[in-house]
């Protein structure tokens, strides 16, 4: 399964747990984690897999093994997926 981003927004970061997004296409504003942020950061124009993922943010996660960082991955896509923010490609 592949997820995908029409149009990154806008992240306004104060260094805390959440971060205030921007979704430019909707013109919606969400309170998400750092860690959706971190992964909304990952994507450009291709649409990603889990597996990419876990690639791409496992050097920024100490102490995660890749199942414990795809399951954190996989709930993180389906709370942005409800957000409208990512969809399935």
């Amino acid at each position: 399964m592949q997820w995908r981003i029409e149009q990154l927004g806008e992240f306004f970061d104060p260094q805390e747990d959440m971060v205030v997004y921007f979704d430019r296409r909707s013109g919606d504003t969400h309170l998400i984690t750092a860690f959706a942020a971190h992964i909304l950061r990952q994507f450009s124009d291709q649409p990603l897999d889990i597996d990419e993922l876990v690639r791409r943010v496992s050097p920024d996660m100490d102490d995660c093994t890749p199942a414990e960082l795809s399951e954190a991955l996989s709930g993180a896509l389906d709370e942005l997926t409800i957000l409208d923010i990512v969809q399935l490609a």
